[in-house]
């Protein structure tokens, strides 16, 4: 998946938005999720990204949303009521990042994820 930074809110971000790097876009792209900010979030995704969950979200589903239009579709289904703790941050290698996220969203229960 190719992310960009977002454009700036006049929200104030949580104080781990600050970060630097990496891992700092991930705590804007979880701030984005949690101000309920659909066309936030959707300028971290290329106009070719994928996402794909595993498991899915949603039983029978794929779990995976390619290109702007899907990706848009799934987040408007989840965004309202959501909310997203991401934790234990850790660098591999290279540009790659792991991290344990616990989601929740009313009506929707509550998922814990690796990112």
């Amino acid at each position: 998946m190719t992310a960009t930074e977002p454009t700036p809110t006049t929200e104030e971000p949580h104080p781990e938005a600050q970060r630097p790097g990496l891992i700092g876009m991930i705590d804007r792209f979880d701030a984005a999720w949690n101000a309920h900010d659909v066309d936030l979030v959707m300028n971290f995704f290329a106009a070719d990204a994928m996402v794909k969950l595993v498991p899915p979200l949603v039983s029978g589903e794929t779990g995976e949303y390619t290109g702007q239009e899907q990706i848009r579709g799934f987040v408007e289904k989840f965004m309202p009521g959501f909310h997203v703790e991401s934790s234990d941050h850790e660098m591999t290698s290279g540009d790659a990042i792991t991290w344990l996220s616990r989601v929740s969203a009313d009506g929707h229960g509550a998922a814990r994820r690796d990112g």
